[in-house]
């Protein structure tokens, strides 16, 4: 049987392992909760101020929200699970520093983030 991308990706989830589609990446964590990340849309780290990744967050929460309306399946597998969302940045897929999560509304920043 040949999978398509959305197909595998959600098989990926399923089996505790990450995957990224669209530029949002998914797994579901030890507690059962399912944890959503993009990276930063920024070069310098010393430049991230909290309004760029305010908008990345936004970004990244309509975009899962796409995600999961357009995939059933994936809205199923989520809809009892507490969503976390995380803003990293990345230099060359190495090394990455989170810059903000949310979870519960509630948004926690690493430190020395400007305003």
């Amino acid at each position: 049987m040949i999978m398509n991308r959305t197909e595998l990706a959600i098989e990926l989830l399923k089996e505790g392992k990450s995957f990224e589609l669209e530029g949002v990446s998914l797994f579901i964590n030890s507690l059962g909760e399912v944890v959503v990340s993009c990276a930063a849309d920024c070069i310098y780290f010393e430049n991230v101020t909290k309004a760029q990744a305010l908008d990345d967050l936004s970004w990244l929460k309509t975009s899962f929200y796409k995600l999961v309306i357009s995939t059933p399946e994936l809205e199923r597998l989520v809809a009892d699970k507490e969503i976390i969302y995380k803003v990293w940045y990345e230099v060359y897929k190495s090394q990455s520093t989170c810059i903000c999560t949310e979870r519960g509304h509630k948004i926690e920043w690493a430190p020395n983030i400007q305003d």
